[in-house]
């Protein structure tokens, strides 16, 4: 942002060092104040302008800097923006030159939009894990986190994330969880210990007072009363808002509060939603876990208030606040990245295993082989009475070992049904 020009230059953040940013504006880095930077403007469609509103327009000759200007007039397509910072000067703009003024409608922060925080990998081989699958975990937790940048230190066993506080907090489960599965995986092939962190969340603060409203279905109002009121006045006292009404007709829920701050914090605590997803059969048993471990860590972990599988419609139900069903969705999804990989070490365990059992049989039958050849020689050794009986008895040892033989193997496939 420039205060004199009053003009808006995008950028990337690269760094942040106490109040400061380090911004690649395209011609190099600038460490600047954190006042002077402001969250992308979000896309918007073609609208009019009224004469006399403030919008931002990007000047012919500089179109990656857009500049606040007031709307002197609007014909046929065409406004006439006149520049309010210090270039001073009008120009003739159409769609999409020009965009609503974001900076004017955003609510102002009493405090940096962004924050750097550093996630430690405590086990070295999890972090050469994440160094050599950097763009899958990447691609992974900056599309579901919202961070703005996520990096694997290449020497030191961390992880650094910029970005807002929330989007940090969700980055810092997501990492978790996939160091979790790499140490899984590490278990399988050798006992490897699995990655452990907590999770911190803290919401940003907003200054600007609001009256807020949002509907919520008919089935869930008692979710958000809870028992004789009692979610509704929690929900007031911890977040410090004025009023909070539920009004069943809507349905809605409205609060009243002294601050942005507040408003937000009522709904995210009131603000509950059902969804359904649907889920593979085969898909089902792995994401409840054995014991139902899996659904249990989930719940923790998202603090969803209602997780459930309906196998009739093939659907995983989940109810709770929005966040806790968004981060129970980005859970399930990256739970179930790591199925097929899981089923794959099962099969080959299984195949040693068979592979094993049968080297185990050819051993045990060698001896019973050789009692039985044994056997039949010492019967010829004999007189001829004796021989005929030798070879009696020897055709009963080959006899018998064989049944020694056939035992074993009984045995063997009873041990395999067993396994």
């Amino acid at each position: 942002v420039d205060d004199k020009a009053l003009s808006y230059t995008p950028g990337t953040l690269k760094d942040i060092r106490q109040s400061k940013y380090l911004i690649d504006l395209g011609g190099g880095d600038q460490w600047v104040d954190w006042q002077r930077v402001r969250e992308a403007a979000p896309p918007c469609t073609e609208f009019i302008p009224q004469p006399d509103s403030i919008i931002e327009v990007r000047k012919a000759g500089a179109e990656e800097v857009w500049f606040e200007a007031k709307v002197k007039s609007v014909k046929g397509g065409y406004t006439v923006a006149v520049f309010l910072g210090s270039g001073g000067g009008e120009e003739i703009v159409e769609w999409p030159h020009f965009r609503p003024a974001y900076s004017r409608v955003a609510p102002a922060r009493s405090r940096p939009p962004f924050v750097k925080q550093v996630f430690q990998l405590t086990d070295s081989r999890v972090h050469e894990w994440f160094k050599a699958n950097e763009q899958r975990v990447v691609s992974d937790v900056v599309s579901k986190s919202k961070v703005l940048a996520f990096e694997v230190d290449r020497d030191v066993h961390q992880i650094k994330l910029l970005g807002a506080e929330k989007a940090c907090a969700t980055a810092k489960m997501l990492i978790e969880l996939h160091g979790k599965h790499v140490g899984d995986m590490a278990r399988v092939h050798s006992e490897r210990e699995q990655l452990s962190a907590k999770l911190q969340h803290e919401r940003e603060r907003l200054t600007a007072s609001f009256r807020l409203e949002f509907p919520v279905d008919k089935e869930l109002i008692g979710l958000v009363v809870g028992k004789g009121g009692a979610t509704v006045r929690s929900a007031q006292k911890a977040a410090g808002v004025d009023k909070v009404e539920v009004d069943p007709d809507g349905p809605r829920v409205v609060i009243v509060g002294p601050s942005q701050e507040s408003i937000e914090a009522a709904r995210e605590l009131l603000e509950f939603v059902s969804r359904r997803v649907p889920v593979e059969q085969e898909q089902i048993g792995w994401l409840i876990g054995k014991g139902g471990r899996t659904f249990k860590e989930l719940q923790e972990k998202t603090q969803v208030t209602r997780l459930s599988i309906d196998k009739a419609a093939g659907q995983v139900v989940l109810v709770g606040t929005r966040t806790a069903v968004d981060s129970a969705l980005a859970y399930m999804d990256t739970h179930l990245q790591y199925l097929s990989e899981f089923e794959h070490e099962a099969r080959e365990s299984e195949r040693l295993r068979r592979e094993l059992r049968g080297i185990t049989l050819q051993e045990d039958d060698e001896p019973a082989a050789q009692s039985a050849r044994g056997k039949g020689r010492g019967g010829r050794g004999g007189g001829e009475s004796r021989g005929r009986g030798g070879k009696g008895g020897g055709k009963g040892g080959r006899e018998s070992a064989a049944r020694e033989a056939a035992n074993g193997t009984a045995n063997g496939n009873s041990a395999a049904q067993a396994n």
